[in-house]
C-alpha cells in the first residue's frame, strides 16, 4: 500500500526524488548489508563483484538513493 501511495504522489508530482551523485560500489555494498539485516538471504547468497583493482571505473550516478535502495531490496526480496 505504501508503494501504491508512493507511486500517486511521484505521478502527483508530490513526491520529488532527491538526486544525488552516488558511488556506485559503495551503495550496492550498502544493499548486500542492508539485505542482509531486513530480510536476510536465507538460504541464498547475494554476490556483488565489483573489482576495486579492476580497470573498469564506475563513474557516479545520480539517483534517490533512499528510493532505489528500496527497489534494490524489493528486487532482491522477491523469490
Amino acid at each position: 500500500v505504501s508503494n501504491l501511495l508512493d507511486l500517486s504522489r511521484i505521478e502527483g508530482g508530490a513526491l520529488r526524488p532527491d538526486l544525488d551523485w552516488q558511488d556506485v560500489p559503495a551503495f550496492m555494498e550498502d544493499v548486500r548489508d542492508r539485505v542482509r539485516s531486513v530480510i536476510g538471504l536465507g538460504h541464498h547468497g547475494l554476490t556483488i563483484d565489483l573489482d576495486p583493482g579492476s580497470a573498469v571505473r564506475f563513474p557516479p550516478v545520480r539517483f534517490d538513493y533512499v528510493e532505489i535502495m528500496q527497489v534494490m531490496i524489493n528486487l532482491i526480496g522477491n523469490d
